[in-house]
């Protein structure tokens, strides 16, 4: 006979019915993130699935219906508006990456002009992991945000499938760093 069969033990921190709103899928799992994030944290929120299960859509959403990162700039950029935490922070600033993996190479979805060398993931001992020369743009605002993951998901490289017509053939990452100036001068990074 064939290999003897192995038991495997699979755990998930949540799992939203089918018939779940984009509201409640942020405010299980954005609204943490976020907050860990303002705390000092560092936070990932990671989609993976078949083709058309809806990824891209509980991430981005569209025009009526956003999706979690939307919803996490405008509650960012509200608490930068006002910070009513009981110790806010005097000062926060915000700066975004995109990046796009395709065909085992880095793109920046935020200049994506031809460069004379390849991009890479590099890992430093202080900094972490980060990619060398990748677009970092401040974000301003909510309306400054949107529109460079906008124009950032119009140039993903993205090809028919039979289980979907604008299917992604990449992956991308989103990075928002956030830097609080604290009272008393102290710097938290997140």
């Amino acid at each position: 006979g064939g290999p003897a069969a192995e038991w495997r033990h699979f755990a998930f921190d949540l799992c939203l019915p089918q018939d779940s709103t984009q509201e409640s899928l942020y405010e299980q799992v954005g609204e943490p993130i976020l907050g860990n994030a303002l705390e000092g944290f560092n936070g990932t929120l990671f989609a993976y699935g078949q083709t058309g299960s809806g990824k891209s859509f509980s991430i981005m959403g569209n025009e009526t219906d956003k999706g979690v990162i939307p919803r996490l700039l405008y509650r960012l950029f509200a608490v930068v508006e006002g910070d009513t935490r009981p110790s806010p922070a005097n000062e926060i600033r915000i700066t975004m990456s995109f990046l796009e993996i395709y065909n085992e190479e880095i793109n920046d979805l935020l200049d994506p002009r031809p460069r004379a060398k390849k991009l890479y993931v590099h890992q430093h001992p202080q900094l972490g992991i980060y990619v060398p020369n990748l677009t970092e743009a401040a974000a301003t605002g909510v309306v400054d945000s949107l529109r460079l993951l906008d124009f950032g998901a119009k140039i993903r490289a993205t090809a028919q499938t039979n289980m979907n017509s604008t299917s992604s053939r990449s992956h991308s990452v989103c990075t928002l760093r956030l830097v609080q100036v604290l009272p008393g001068g102290a710097i938290r990074k997140s």
